[in-house]
């Protein structure tokens, strides 16, 4: 998996309370504005945790020498063999991680200067599994971007339902390990994934709005359509495992696809299309302006590109329903039967049968 390269002393015998899991795929340069954030935070009775998962530029070196430079600090620096994805790096920063608390963010985010510390509050609460704060976007440079700005809200109105986000959120370390991140969402949601599955076990959240974190995420509207498509690839499995086939953000264009063959029956029935894309629409307006709270007139100035990303999303789910009808997607299934197994097996009714 990796080699862990412990800064002060034996891995079992560190006592910080709090490990910042950092998870790094070739962004040697731009990482180091994120550590000098967490440096220039508050708190600083912390470790890092630096996951190096499988780079091909100079991270590892950026990396090393981040360790030698700060000597005085606890930190662990993992190098993966290979690349695992967001979610199989995250799990190894949660195995090297020492801490009773562990807190992720991304290489390409820096923190507040409070942001542990607003974080780290929300465990005083002992029923408290899991903690997210604000992720901000800069100012954007052109139209990818502003269509981009503010995806990354949690909690920020009464119809969000998004408890974490990968950049800025923490755990129970305890219970983080015994949940893990599913390594079947190779693409995105696997924080959303994680979140789902302690609601279903019954554990709460809580919401720090002062632990902000900035992402810096430059965009094109090329990057931005590919994000959309895969995007779509991590929602369909992600839905899967929760046995659903569409979200509600994609049903009205998915229904509009799907009658489009009536037309061909009877002209007037591409209505019934016509009728499900308008709704799409009118939910992808819904979502820029009530969920991101863009201005109504930046709202129909972003709604073209949106759509675009919405297209391509859907492109993403249909290419893995096609998967899954091919009988592939082996890792999803089997991850989806273990979660049943594992909540039959502490039903109650599993319990009495006992």
């Amino acid at each position: 998996m990796g080699v862990v390269h412990p800064a002060l002393g034996d891995h079992e015998t560190r006592i910080m309370k709090a490990s910042v899991i950092v998870c790094v795929y070739n962004r040697g340069k731009q990482v180091q504005a994120c550590l000098d954030s967490l440096l220039a935070m508050k708190r600083n009775d912390f470790e890092f945790v630096l996951v190096d998962d499988g780079s091909t530029d100079d991270t590892a070196q950026r990396l090393e020498a981040f360790r030698s430079e700060h000597a005085d600090r606890t930190i662990t620096v993992v190098h993966n063999q290979r690349n695992l994805g967001t979610a199989g790096a995250r799990n190894v920063g949660l195995t090297a991680a020492a801490g009773e608390f562990v807190f992720f963010t991304d290489s390409d985010c820096t923190v507040s200067s409070d942001w542990l510390g607003e974080l780290s509050d929300c465990f005083d609460d002992p029923t408290i599994a899991a903690a997210a704060g604000p992720i901000l976007t800069p100012p954007p440079s052109n139209l990818a971007e502003r269509a981009y700005v503010e995806s990354s809200r949690t909690r920020s109105t009464k119809w969000h339902q998004r408890d974490v986000a990968g950049g800025s959120m923490g755990f129970r370390r305890e219970i983080a390990l015994a949940l893990r991140f599913d390594e079947a969402l190779t693409h995105y949601c696997d924080e959303d994934e994680l979140a789902w599955r302690l609601r279903e076990e019954g554990y709460r959240f809580s919401f720090a709005p002062e632990a902000t974190v900035v992402h810096h995420h430059p965009l094109t509207l090329r990057t931005y359509l590919r994000m959309g498509f895969r995007q779509g690839l991590g929602s369909a499995r992600f839905w899967y495992k929760r046995g659903k086939y569409i979200g509600r953000d994609l049903w009205a264009g998915m229904l509009g696809l799907l009658t489009l063959p009536l037309g061909l029956i009877d002209a007037r029935l591409f209505g019934v299309s016509a009728t499900c894309f308008a709704l799409q629409l009118a939910a992808i307006f819904f979502n820029e302006r009530v969920l991101k709270g863009k201005r109504v007139a930046e709202t129909i100035v972003v709604l073209p590109v949106c759509t675009l990303f919405y297209i391509c999303k859907t492109c993403g789910v249909l290419a893995v329903w096609a998967r899954f009808c091919l009988g592939k997607e082996d890792a999803v299934r089997r991850s989806k039967r273990l979660w049943r197994e594992r909540r039959r097996a502490e039903s109650p009714s599993s319990s009495h049968a006992e």
